[in-house]
């Protein structure tokens, strides 16, 4: 598990009231909401929560990729000091790729069946290192070590299909750090694999993580892998942040019912059950949000005022923050409160 401590590093990546929005025929989808959180040089961020929750809408808002219809409507993304959202499309594409990267969950979606796997490794480093044919296959050849494939020098004549999806995923991590990014983003890497996969590509990772200084945002609905691989966990419910704390603290005492309800639903928490527990009822409808708290109609310590108003995300004394009227009375000051 993954030390806590060395709260006070610059980060790399600093993200305030980002706001993103998809304008349909039926309405305003409010898909993220005034979403704040940073990440330091060499620390990791996991942003949990469930399938619709906003977690890879605001991943990819961070790098402008969010597909039509949707649009980042507020918020500032700053990255080694700029903002992102002020940049030009021109400049956006010297920071995708080179800067920040990107592994998605099905790297068949990131990977081109008709090129060898070596080429696409090196594809962005040939544009923006000016290196030799030579050097590329020397770079390619050390990618593929690195994420243990083995004949790194046979495997970069391969294509993606001759590969295993845990192979297909360690070159996905490989070409995404071959450029030495300054932040990884890995959107729910694990979900395609089995257990055995799953291990080789959490061990990727954190050797990743302890040797560089690269700064990681994973995306995912698993608590157990943000428990392997973070320093400090986000948890997301419908468009918002609604608790955000280091690692022990998440797990040791989770403050949001909502986030109580995930850990209550991991395997192996609490006394042994014949079956895990779940969280009943629905996210609300992202176009048509209730008046309050937007988890009321699923909590079991719901009242009547969390029908009514909508709670801000606080901070706490501790320094942690929640978002929930359970806990407002020791609030520090409010940190943001949606519209």
């Amino acid at each position: 598990m993954p030390d806590t401590n060395d709260r006070k590093a610059a980060p790399v990546l600093e993200v305030t009231n980002l706001t993103t929005q998809f304008f349909t025929s039926t309405g305003v989808v409010h898909a993220v909401d005034a979403v704040s959180f940073s990440i330091p040089a060499g620390r990791a961020l996991g942003l949990v929560g469930e399938s619709g929750s906003g977690k890879t809408v605001t991943a990819l808002s961070l790098i402008d990729l969010v597909p039509p219809p949707g649009v980042r409507v507020a918020g500032s993304i700053r990255f080694a000091g700029r903002d992102l959202m002020t940049m030009t499309s021109e400049e956006m594409r010297k920071v995708q790729g080179t800067e920040i990267a990107i592994v998605l969950q099905n790297p068949l979606t990131s990977l081109n069946p008709v090129q060898r796997i070596g080429d696409q490794i090196v594809e962005i480093a040939k544009v923006h290192q000016g290196l030799s044919r030579a050097e590329l296959t020397e770079l390619a050849i050390k990618m593929l070590k690195m994420v243990h494939i083995s004949a790194p020098s046979l495997r970069v004549r391969a294509y993606p299909h001759e590969l295993s999806g845990g192979m297909r995923q360690r070159v996905a991590i490989a070409t995404a750090v071959s450029c030495e990014p300054a932040l990884l983003i890995a959107d729910e890497p694990t979900t395609a694999l089995d257990v055995t996969l799953q291990l080789q590509i959490i061990c990727v990772l954190q050797e990743l993580r302890a040797s560089s200084s690269m700064a990681l945002l994973l995306i995912t609905h698993d608590l157990g892998l943000a428990a392997e691989l973070c320093d400090e966990i986000a948890v997301m419910y419908a468009g918002q942040i609604v608790e955000k704390a280091p690692l022990k603290e998440i797990f040791g005492n989770p403050l949001h019912p909502y986030t109580q309800g995930l850990i209550r639903s991991l395997p192996g928490q609490g006394q042994p059950r014949e079956r895990l527990e779940t969280i009943a009822g629905q996210p609300p409808d992202l176009i048509s949000l209730p008046p309050g708290c937007r988890f009321a109609d699923r909590c079991p310590h719901a009242v009547e005022r969390c029908w009514e108003a909508r709670p801000a995300l606080v901070q706490l004394d501790s320094g942690r923050e929640v978002r929930c009227f359970l806990h407002d009375s020791a609030v520090d000051e409010p940190l943001a409160v949606s519209a």
